[in-house]
């Protein structure tokens, strides 16, 4: 090869060395999209996470109620007279709140003898995020 060969070969390997403006613009285009669709499955599944954590709390403290009602005869009249026999501390829900608990004078809507809900995440009784555990299933689902 002569020297205005190689010449010309070296000075078309120097023009092809970078990207152009326009296609760093379209590779930084694709990776925010990808980026955006992941953002946007990742959102919400820390309070899907939170409401299967409150349930399974609930589930618990479920099973400690029974056990007072077989011991004793009667409904615990307070989460807290659970408290050192049948549960460590008191329980909160995965916001930190107390359980809203009630012992119903006939078997209430649900058919249950108590009432055990949580607050959710509004931190309202009756709100829109109240997690009751006659509806486990429910919201298990969602």
């Amino acid at each position: 090869m002569n020297a205005r060969a190689r010449q010309t070969v070296r000075i078309c390997r120097s023009a092809r060395r970078g990207f152009t403006l326009l296609e760093l613009m379209v590779v930084l285009l694709i990776i925010g999209l990808l980026m955006s669709v992941a953002a946007f499955n990742f959102i919400g599944q820390g309070d899907t996470a939170r409401r299967k954590t409150t349930i399974q709390s609930m589930t618990i403290i479920d099973g400690a109620i029974k056990q007072y009602q077989l011991n004793t005869g009667a409904y615990p009249p307070t989460i807290a007279a659970l408290i050192p026999k049948y549960l460590e501390t008191e329980p909160k829900d995965a916001w930190k709140r107390p359980f809203v608990y009630f012992v119903s004078a006939s078997a209430g809507t649900s058919g249950r003898p108590f009432t055990l809900m949580s607050t959710g995440k509004t931190g309202e009784q009756g709100g829109p995020d109240t997690i009751d555990f006659a509806d486990k299933e429910k919201v298990l689902a969602e």
